[in-house]
């Protein structure tokens, strides 16, 4: 989103912006390493997506699929837990190519791993995998209910779906605006133009029209949408959890979800494994 013209913005607006630029950061930059500290972030922050479904999800000697898996850091990981196939695939040419770079440099794994660019999710890959697994990626899908039939399409009958992701929507962060402001719900409390303009001012990387348009783009998913979407007569919930954490505040955001009311403000990840039971 180009400047726009203090001049030709409301009152209003300049006023809750201004409040908003008070309570956020100066300016955002990547740092020139970025790719890589992402990429070897990436091997703790899988070990954690996984201790979080409770032992319902091992790889050892399956065949496991990374949809939208980025950098590929989740990938390696599985790989080197011993599972006996993983394949990666994401829509983005950069992500995918980057992950390609850092198998050259392990060829001990290339029997195993493969990256592939797709042009949508739902694409055909010609094989049919033990898992799926779906990271931190679902608040992201423009068309989540036809994102979900891919992923059973993916792995067939029997096979598993994994989904873990937040922050929810509705929850303190849920906009993923903690790279500009620690002011809670910011993305409910301010019209979505003053928010967007603030990204646009400090230099947050691509269109920043609304939050569809951010970095990876946000479908605002909420809990409720969330469960609706489950509720499919072809899956089987294996396991359902939210706001896995353990950090004191997220224990807090915990205990206040169960009070009447309060469920959708402080739910703030969720992780569920699905199988696909066919008719």
């Amino acid at each position: 989103m180009a400047p726009v013209p203090q001049s030709t913005i409301p009152v209003g607006d300049r006023a809750l912006g201004y409040a908003l630029r008070r309570l956020s950061i100066d300016r955002f930059e990547l740092a020139d390493d970025h790719d890589q500290a992402y990429f070897r972030e990436g091997f703790a922050d899988t070990r954690r997506y996984q201790a979080r479904f409770d032992g319902h999800l091992p790889v050892v000697g399956r065949s496991v699929l990374d949809v939208g898996c980025g950098y590929g850091s989740s990938c390696f990981e599985f790989a080197r837990q011993g599972a006996r196939r993983v394949l990666g695939i994401d829509v983005n040419e950069a992500f995918v190519a980057f992950a390609q770079r850092q198998l050259e440099r392990e060829p001990e794994l290339h029997g195993v791993l493969e990256f592939r660019l797709v042009g949508a999710e739902g694409a055909d890959l010609g094989e049919r995998f033990d898992v799926a697994i779906s990271k931190d990626s679902f608040e992201h899908i423009a068309d989540p209910e036809r994102y979900l039939e891919a992923l059973k399409r993916y792995v067939g009958p029997g096979g598993e779906i994994a989904i873990g992701f937040g922050p929810l929507w509705r929850s303190p962060y849920g906009s993923h605006q903690l790279a500009m402001t620690r002011l809670p719900w910011v993305h409910l409390i301010l019209p979505e133009r003053v928010v967007m303009r603030e990204y646009a001012r400090l230099g947050f990387p691509g269109p920043t029209a609304s939050f569809a348009d951010v970095a990876g783009g946000l479908n605002k998913m909420t809990l409720g949408r969330f469960e609706q979407i489950l509720r499919d007569p072809e899956l089987e919930i294996v396991y359902f959890q939210t706001n896995r954490t353990t950090a004191r505040s997220g224990r807090a955001l915990a205990a206040l979800a169960r009070l009447p009311g309060a469920r959708e403000l402080c739910t703030f990840n969720v992780y569920a494994l699905a199988r696909y039971r066919p008719a």
